[in-house]
């Protein structure tokens, strides 16, 4: 997570460990005192994230900060409901529905009817108490993902499995393609105001501030880390690392900062396990192992081959008369080859 969970976020993750809870409601606006800090809680969505192999967590803390502005599980400006050790005071419910007993519940604001409704759904149907922070993100990720299955904008079947969703989700970086999928999503789906909706593009951008709050306040490094490494990767290249995974991807730790190439024209990260190389009309793309080696030797972009234009891939080799399986890379001016069976490296030009 690049830090320690501080004591109250330790303390969140024994929520469910037992012990009774107080269920009293009062439905009124009464000050309720906050048990975690939006620093807290902004670690805490990290950690439950990474149970779901979510990297991108920014997105998803991102739609609790526009529905709960600053990530309080006991914010004194909604109405207030069951009160828990957490929430002395009573936990955070919505009155966008026109009565404190209706609404959502907690920071993602999670709804299934009136608020006992939606706490014991959860409960009975997931397992996951709601009342806890810990538990309404959990909530909230299983929210988004079902929310990203059905969205009309996403490239996958409706009964996709988690991690296809999930791979997805990693890939929709603030800045790129996807998280503008992303955020037509949410305004859809979570909040329920599709394309046709006068009110669309106004929803989005309030999910999109949501976001840049969170990355205004605690930074890009905080959010996605440089894995300890102390070099930074910006712009194209980041957005490309990160939908490769990032710190967890092939590619691993940055082991430089971005620099110009010698050409002038573009720009690259070199990474533990490859590099990744960026102009502005051929966009982002990575090259690793033996076929990032013999580029190298041939003399990087400023060799015949220029610039890659696509990620390393797989096929079967053998029609084209190369033994077997083999990866390749395609550049501007012709492929790269490399064989599995024998570690030959294959020319080819265009």
């Amino acid at each position: 997570m690049g830090k320690q969970i501080t004591w109250a976020a330790a303390l969140l993750l024994c929520a469910a460990c037992g012990g009774a809870e107080d269920e009293t409601f009062e439905e009124n606006v009464a000050t309720s005192e906050a048990a975690l800090s939006k620093r807290d809680a902004s670690d805490l969505v990290k950690w439950v994230a990474s149970w779901w192999g979510i990297h991108n967590a920014v997105v998803i803390a991102g739609v609790a900060n526009h529905e709960v502005p600053g990530l309080n599980q006991c914010n004194p400006n909604f109405c207030i409901g069951p009160s828990t050790w957490e929430c002395p005071g009573g936990i955070v419910i919505g009155g966008g529905d026109g009565s404190c007993a209706q609404g959502g519940v907690g920071i993602f604001q999670l709804d299934r009817g009136t608020y006992w409704d939606t706490i014991n759904s959860y409960q009975w149907n997931e397992g996951i108490d709601i009342r806890f922070t810990q538990g309404n993100t959990e909530g909230g990720i299983m929210h988004i993902l079902n929310d990203l299955r059905v969205c009309a904008q996403t490239p996958f079947p409706s009964n996709s499995p988690d991690w296809v969703v999930v791979d997805w989700l990693n890939s929709a970086v603030p800045g790129s393609a996807n998280y503008e999928v992303f955020l037509t999503c949410m305004a859809s789906h979570y909040n329920g105001c599709g394309p046709s909706c006068s009110a669309h593009w106004s929803v989005r951008q309030q999910y999109h501030q949501g976001v840049q709050d969170l990355l205004n306040a605690y930074g890009w490094g905080y959010w996605y880390g440089d894995c300890g490494s102390g070099y930074q990767t910006i712009g194209g290249i980041r957005q490309k690392w990160l939908s490769l995974g990032g710190c967890d991807s092939f590619l691993g730790a940055p082991v430089s900062n971005e620099e110009g190439t010698p050409d002038g024209w573009g720009r690259y990260n070199h990474f533990a396990g490859g590099s990744i190389y960026w102009t502005e009309w051929l966009g982002a793309h990575e090259v690793h192992g033996a076929i990032r080696d013999h580029w190298a030797w041939l003399g990087w972009e400023q060799s015949w081959y220029g610039y890659p234009i696509s990620d390393e891939y797989a096929y079967d080799g053998t029609p084209w008369g190369m033994p077997g399986w083999v990866a390749e890379s395609e550049f501007e001016h012709g492929w790269l080859s490399f064989a599995f069976l024998d570690g030959s490296i294959h020319e080819w030009s265009k």
